[in-house]
């Protein structure tokens, strides 16, 4: 979802999954960068991750 932030729209992304089959091949760093580049495109120029912290492969991109 996307909030006004110091007068401009942010980003907030707060979930984001990849298959177990398919973990650890950087798919979510791809997405992740994919993701903050559309924002950029679009005049976004804050995104928000959240993830769980007692989760680390969660955070650990």
């Amino acid at each position: 979802w996307t909030e006004r932030f110091n007068g401009a729209f942010r980003l907030e992304s707060q979930t984001m999954g990849v298959l177990p089959e398919y973990r650890g091949l950087r798919i979510a760093n791809l997405l992740k960068k994919q993701q903050a580049e559309l924002a950029w495109r679009e005049g976004i120029g804050v995104v928000h991750w959240t993830a769980d912290p007692l989760q680390y492969p969660n955070a650990a991109l």
